[in-house]
């Protein structure tokens, strides 16, 4: 979109809301706007209930937000996946997909298209507030191949805690009972319990937690085929060198290492593994 033309856009939809205090009507506004820049499909739903914006392509639910936003849509959304978590390898019919770090489901859609009634989508989140997103977008959307787990995967089974912020991407975990606590298990552990026998794309993003989760998993690389993960040694000042680490872990278990090269920080952090 022309970036005058959206600055305009923005200036109205503020204006509108000052005079509109209607939750309800806010969203038909929105909407109005949405499907008139970005998609004709878009709708905004707002759920009194639990005080969520849905936002909605046709009678789809693509996922919940607090703060109502209009520059969205399906097609956007699938592309971005495309470009990020599933640049080397594009979830097929009868796959089984592990999301590490699901967040508030905005991949659930996207996984459960691609693998079909005949493939599994496993969706593990720490943050409670996260987890009840994507339990409610699985409960909107009816889906009967996903299973939603409010778990820390890390290097050991017991207890650890979470700082949740206003922003789920920013949430973190610690071990010094800060926060809200959430049971942790280790990444093979959490495949026995669940009898996971393959995994066809396993996607992690875990704010820094990557690094001991990878030294846990003695056995489930074993049936693991493709990876994405995201390294955040950007996140810290010390040299805990995650990324490098975790490359080497890969490459001992028989995996081929792609790298994105960008210049971006975040985008950058990303490594992508395929079993040879």
């Amino acid at each position: 979109m022309n970036k005058i033309i959206k600055k305009i856009i923005n200036s109205l939809i503020s204006t509108i809301f000052i005079i509109l205090k209607n939750k309800h009507k806010r969203t038909k506004v929105l909407s109005f706007f949405s499907r008139l820049t970005f998609d004709r499909n878009n709708l905004i739903e707002f759920d009194s209930s639990n005080n969520l914006y849905w936002l909605k392509t046709g009678k789809q639910y693509l996922y919940a937000v607090e703060i109502p936003q209009f520059n969205f849509s399906k097609e956007k959304l699938f592309q971005s996946i495309e470009s990020i978590y599933c640049k080397k390898y594009i979830p097929k019919s009868a796959d089984v997909v592990v999301d590490i770090g699901a967040g508030i489901g905005t991949e659930l859609v996207y996984f459960t298209e691609k693998v079909g009634i005949n493939g599994k989508v496993y969706s593990v989140e720490a943050s409670k507030s996260s987890f009840i997103k994507t339990q409610l977008l699985c409960l909107k959307n009816e889906f009967i191949n996903t299973i939603n787990f409010n778990l820390a995967i890390c290097d050991f089974n017991g207890e650890i805690w979470i700082e949740e912020t206003l922003d789920f991407e920013k949430n973190r975990i610690n071990n010094e009972k800060q926060g809200n606590s959430v049971d942790a298990i280790t990444f093979d552990e959490f495949v026995d319990v669940n009898k996971i026998e393959k995994i066809d794309f396993l996607k992690i993003n875990i704010e820094g937690g990557e690094l001991e989760m990878f030294q846990s998993m003695t056995k489930s690389l074993n049936i693991t085929e493709n990876i994405a993960v995201s390294c955040h040694d950007f996140l810290f000042q010390d040299s805990r060198r995650i990324k490098q680490t975790i490359v080497s872990i890969l490459e001992l278990n028989g995996f081929q290492i792609f790298y994105n090269s960008t210049g971006n920080i975040v985008t950058d952090s990303w490594i992508y593994a395929q079993k040879k």
